[in-house]
């Protein structure tokens, strides 16, 4: 096993050096390779120092080191950007913000998903390992770490068919509804006000811009101390993860409605509650909705944190239960149940952005 890795990295390493020749010539690869590893080299040799001198001389030594470290890695990581950006863009058939028809979009996804299939069986099926003295397992990596996918079809079998799964799944899914929801009401009047008057904005942003730096899972314990049952923590921790963070594109979008409607708003005889209600929010309705597409991503991030802490019930309790028992494939279930709900998310969003809105759609596609 690790002479395939090895195999493997030094194939990698001479596709990169292949690339990076045929791009950029023989001088910017030495130049950059040569960079990389003196930096990789001093900042490693640096890290060691420490140990064998003096406690104040080996803690600036140490920061230098890491430092320096750093900026290898940066450098690595800008050289790999710009391989990527060079292998995908020389591609024919990529074209600068070009549409595509809807078959050749989601064949594109399900390959995909087909890729990381394949790998999954592969590191499940193929070789074998040594669980216990003796004893050997198909695949190369434990079953505890990553379950079979024959085993997570066996137990979504066993657990698809149980009412107490659909019963939390429920409880999950209205969580998300009421914090979400709250967030949502209270996010887009405020976040047009702050948006569309700068004394509104002055008098609630510093305090906002306060909590939006704070993780919202710090909340947690407030939270069971505040709600009054403990299913309600899950409900408050979405709301604080989601309304912060809301509110500021909500005002974003706010910010970018065109000045013109505005002055033409005026000129037309329309008063400030009129070019709010009438001009304004209209304007940014489109964007809001985006918005609430990707922040629902975030509020099943939050729910799950808090009911694997104590929630009671809820997808996230499964989780943490089966966790407990080493059930790993009852983990993998739960996570895939999730992404399939998100899936159907995402394609409700964009059914209702497409039936509010088709103008926006007609502008994507010119």
């Amino acid at each position: 096993m690790p002479l395939i890795m090895v195999f493997i990295t030094v194939f990698l390493a001479f596709i990169i050096a292949w690339l990076l020749i045929r791009e950029y010539g023989l001088k910017d690869f030495v130049v950059y390779s040569f960079s990389c590893l003196f930096l990789y080299g001093v900042g490693f040799l640096l890290i060691y120092l420490p140990s064998v001198i003096s406690n104040k001389l080996g803690l600036i030594i140490l920061i230098i080191s890491y430092v320096i470290s750093t900026a290898g890695y940066l450098l690595v990581y800008l050289l790999t950007c710009v391989i990527l950006f060079g292998i995908v863009s020389s591609i024919p058939v990529m074209k600068f913000h070009k549409s595509i028809t809807s078959i050749n979009y989601y064949s594109l996804g399900v390959i995909t998903f087909i890729c990381i299939l394949i790998l999954w069986c592969f590191v499940s099926y193929v070789g074998s390992h040594e669980v216990s003295e003796g004893e050997m397992e198909r695949g190369l990596i434990n079953r505890i770490f990553l379950p079979s996918p024959g085993q997570v079809l066996s137990e979504a079998r066993e657990l698809l068919f149980q009412k107490e799964f659909y019963y939390h799944l429920f409880v999950s899914i209205l969580r998300i509804m009421m914090g979400f929801g709250v967030a949502i009401a209270l996010a887009i009047p405020l976040g047009i006000l702050m948006g569309s008057f700068k004394p509104v904005e002055a008098l609630f942003e510093p305090l906002f811009a306060f909590i939006r730096y704070m993780p919202p899972t710090a909340f947690i314990p407030l939270s069971i101390i505040w709600a009054p049952t403990i299913n309600s923590v899950p409900s408050i921790l979405i709301f604080i993860g989601v309304f912060f963070y809301l509110l500021v594109l909500i005002m974003d979008h706010v910010a970018n409605v065109p000045g013109e409607l505005l002055e033409t708003s005026y000129t037309l005889g329309a008063n400030k509650l009129e070019v709010l209600t009438m001009v304004i929010y209209p304007a940014v309705l489109p964007g809001i909705l985006d918005s609430c597409k990707a922040m629902i991503g975030a509020a099943w991030t939050y729910l799950i944190a808090a009911e694997l802490v104590g929630g009671g019930m809820g997808i996230g309790y499964i989780i943490s239960t089966a966790q407990r028992y080493s059930q790993t494939s009852q983990v993998f279930v739960s996570i895939i149940v999730i992404g399939i709900i998100g899936i159907i998310t995402n394609a409700i969003f964009d059914f209702l952005y497409r039936w509010l809105f088709p103008w926006k759609r007609m502008e994507k596609s010119a």
